[in-house]
C-alpha cells in the first residue's frame, strides 16, 4: 500500500510545497483494507548544478504559501514473497558517492532517527522510517532541482516494517525506480535479487541487468512479470534515467486506489498515485508503457 510521485521540470524549482501536498494526500489516503502509507518514505533527486552557490547549497529561494490540502483515495500494495527480512531497522553509515552501507540499530532508537541522506552516482536520496506527514521539515530541506521521485510506503507484511533499505526509491547508476501494485501467485523460474517484491522487480530493471532505452526495458519487465504471475490486479512502475521518464500504469477499474495520474503545467510534468489540488490531472491509460 504505497503512493508515489515523479516530477520533471524544465526549470529548477523548490519542491517543498508539492511534497507537502503529497504528504497530506498520503496522510488522508486509505487502502481498500484501511491501511495507510505510514511506514516511512524516501525521496531521490538530482540537483541542478547551475543553481548551487559557492558553498554547494541551493541558491533558489523556497516557494512560499501554505501546503495544499488533499483528500482523495488510497492504495494497497502487496509485495511478492521472498526472503526473510531482519527484524531490526537499518541506518546508513556509508560516505557520499559510495554504495550505501548499513548497520543494525535498535528498534527503539530508530523511532527518533533523523532522515538519512546518501548519494549514488548523480542521485541523492533521503529516507526515513517516520510517516511522511510527520517529516515536513525534512521534505523542506530537499534542494531545488528539475527531477524528483517521492515514495510513501505501507509495508505489506508486519515483519517487513521498520527496515530502511526497503523504502523506495531505489537507485543505481543513472536510473531510479518507484513501484506499487498488487500481484498474486508470483513464481519466477530463477531466483531474483532482493528480499521483498519491490526489490525483485527493481532487479529486472537495473542498468546492468537491462541496458537500453528505459521504455523498452520497462515493457520487457512488465511482460516477464505478467507471464510469471497468476494474477496482476495492479502494477504501477515509474522508471527514470537522467531526465527521461517511462511509466507503466495498470489498476483494474474496480481498484481505483491503483490508478495512476499525470498532469502538466508551468513546464512541469507530474506522475502521481492520486491527483493533487491545483493540477489538471488525467488518468494514464491502463496497460501501456508511456515515455514522458
Amino acid at each position: 500500500m504505497c503512493r508515489f510521485l515523479i516530477v520533471r521540470s524544465t526549470e529548477a524549482f523548490d519542491p517543498g510545497p508539492l511534497f507537502r501536498a503529497f504528504a497530506e494526500m498520503a496522510r488522508l489516503s486509505r487502502a481498500p483494507d484501511g491501511d495507510r502509507q505510514g511506514d516511512g518514505w524516501g525521496a531521490s533527486w538530482q540537483e541542478a548544478p547551475e543553481l548551487l552557490n559557492a558553498h554547494g547549497t541551493s541558491a533558489v529561494p523556497p516557494e512560499t504559501g501554505p501546503p495544499s490540502q488533499c483528500s482523495l483515495m488510497s492504495n494497497p500494495v502487496a509485495d511478492m514473497h521472498g526472503g526473510t527480512p531482519t527484524s531490526s531497522p537499518l541506518r546508513v553509515v556509508g560516505g557520499v558517492g559510495a554504495v550505501e552501507k548499513y548497520e543494525s540499530k535498535s528498534l527503539r532508537a530508530s523511532r527518533s532517527w533523523s532522515p538519512r541522506e546518501t548519494q549514488i552516482s548523480g542521485w541523492k536520496t533521503m529516507k526515513s522510517l517516520r510517516p511522511i506527514w510527520q517529516d515536513g521539515e525534512a521534505l523542506d530541506e530537499i534542494p531545488a532541482g528539475r527531477i524528483f521521485l517521492l515514495h510513501a510506503r505501507s509495508a505489506s507484511f508486519p515483519d517487513q516494517k521498520e527496515i530502511l533499505e526497503f523504502n523506495q526509491p531505489f537507485v543505481e547508476g543513472r536510473r531510479a525506480f518507484v513501484f506499487n501494485g498488487l500481484l498474486k501467485g508470483v513464481a519466477f523460474p530463477r531466483p531474483l535479487e532482493g528480499r521483498i517484491g519491490a526489490q525483485k522487480i527493481w532487479s529486472l530493471l537495473k542498468p546492468d541487468a537491462a541496458p537500453g532505452p528505459i521504455d523498452e526495458v520497462l515493457s520487457a519487465a512488465v511482460r516477464e512479470i505478467a507471464s510469471h504471475s497468476r494474477e496482476v490486479a495492479a502494477l504501477n512502475i515509474g522508471l527514470v534515467e537522467d531526465e527521461k521518464i517511462a511509466v507503466y500504469a495498470y489498476g483494474a477499474d474496480v481498484l481505483p486506489y491503483y490508478h495512476l495520474w499525470t498532469a502538466e503545467r508551468d513546464g512541469r510534468t507530474i506522475v502521481c498515485s492520486e491527483p493533487l489540488p491545483g493540477w489538471p490531472f488525467r488518468r494514464l491509460p491502463p496497460g501501456t508503457v508511456i515515455a514522458l
